[in-house]
């Protein structure tokens, strides 16, 4: 086995040298995995992004479905104002009765 004693530097020259090529390949791996990455996302947003006739048949669905909501509230509302109204009259025929046994006025 032979080691050169005087190398001028050369060795050190050598593993800077690759050291270089090394970064250089690893940089050119992470533009090459970014593009791929950007080309992907790209891929994705135009097959699924949302397309005009889809938000406004969206947009139809949920009009539809807080048009239902709202009946349906409203509906209830009716049916409580029907009960209050009715508790009102029994309310109105039992103080008429009250007055017609007692003599009030």
């Amino acid at each position: 086995m032979q080691l050169p004693i005087f190398t001028a530097g050369r060795v050190e020259a050598n593993i800077a040298a690759n050291d270089a090529r090394l970064d250089a390949a690893s940089a050119e791996y992470d533009k090459a995995v970014l593009r791929a990455l950007k080309d992907v996302e790209n891929a994705y947003g135009t097959k699924y992004a949302p397309q005009p006739k889809d938000c406004g048949r969206a947009i139809r669905r949920r009009s539809q479905n807080l048009r239902d909501v709202l009946s349906a509230q409203l509906a209830a509302f009716e049916r409580d104002d029907e009960l209050i109204q009715t508790q009102m009259g029994q309310a109105a025929a039992a103080v008429q009765l009250y007055r017609a046994l007692g003599g009030g006025s």
